[in-house]
């Protein structure tokens, strides 16, 4: 009997826990969603306002006066292309890091990778000479090209990692049954590694989605949904902060649809580090 106690109040007290750090981790975006249904004088009370009247205005508002649509098409085409580029150049490179043995491979995989770890204002002004002198300030091929030099080594160290965890044999196999390597490739390997492909190429879209700082000082005018939504607190003398809630929802919800219907895929990828693991 006493077992039993002390093993259900060790049930709640763990349950207690999530329950608080649930709480804690999704009330921010309880809020978010909350204030783009109130009123301004609700956002603006000094004392929480828990019960509201819900409106619309803030969502009718962001698609009569705001430019949430044209930056959801630049987001969209931004973070698409600039993916897909990555994937068609990255995972062709990640099988030759993952596969072939040269001198420094190892010292120029590093190398790769800490081109992603420089803080962006360190490459900024660079990047703003090179598309000025180019003619390609302010437009989308420029944000296309920066989101793309940033996703490259993300999508290249994680597809060379889950390329590696396929065993040789598999391979070695194929190519002794007459495949050539890139038959063995385009048959054998990118589909046993595709759920951690996809896991890379998920974390290339996100990244480029939210990404706020680049495209903010590449694209004045050629603004993604990022860019759009930080305008709203600088809008005349005021803060759009209702507004600004709308859209950063509308925001979310192409990411979010993209985690739901990837999740399996998502979930398989990281199980797959696992799962083909080379003795």
């Amino acid at each position: 009997m006493r077992a039993r106690i002390k093993k259900k109040i060790r049930q709640s007290v763990v349950w207690c826990f999530l329950l608080a750090f649930l709480t804690i981790m999704y009330f921010p975006v309880y809020w978010l969603v909350t204030m783009s249904f109130k009123r301004e004088v609700d956002i603006a009370s000094s004392a929480p306002v828990w019960i509201f009247k819900p409106i619309i205005r803030n969502y009718q508002w962001i698609f009569k006066f705001g430019e949430i649509l044209n930056g959801l098409r630049i987001s969209l085409i931004v973070a698409t292309t600039s993916t897909v580029a990555a994937c068609v150049l990255g995972i062709p490179a990640a099988y030759v890091f993952a596969r072939l043995r040269f001198s420094r491979r190892d010292d120029l995989e590093f190398w790769v990778l800490t081109t992603r770890m420089l803080p962006p204002i360190a490459i900024l002004v660079p990047y703003v000479a090179i598309w000025i002198k180019l003619g390609l300030y302010n437009t989308i091929p420029s944000i296309i090209i920066t989101h793309l030099v940033v996703n490259l080594p993300l999508v290249l160290w994680l597809s060379s990692r889950f390329i590696e965890q396929v065993p040789r044999e598999v391979e070695e196999a194929a190519l002794l049954d007459g495949c050539s390597r890139l038959s063995a490739i385009s048959r054998i390997i990118f589909p046993l590694a595709a759920p951690g492909l996809m896991v890379a190429a998920i974390f290339a879209f996100i990244f480029s989605w939210n990404e706020y700082f680049f495209a903010f000082v590449l694209g004045p005018t050629a603004r993604t949904l990022p860019v759009v939504v930080a305008s709203y607190i600088s809008h005349g003398h005021e803060v759009l902060w209702g507004q600004m809630s709308a859209a950063a929802i509308i925001a979310c919800i192409p990411a979010l649809i993209l985690t739901i219907i990837a999740r399996n895929s998502v979930v398989k990828g990281f199980k797959f580090m696992g799962g083909l693991r080379k003795d």
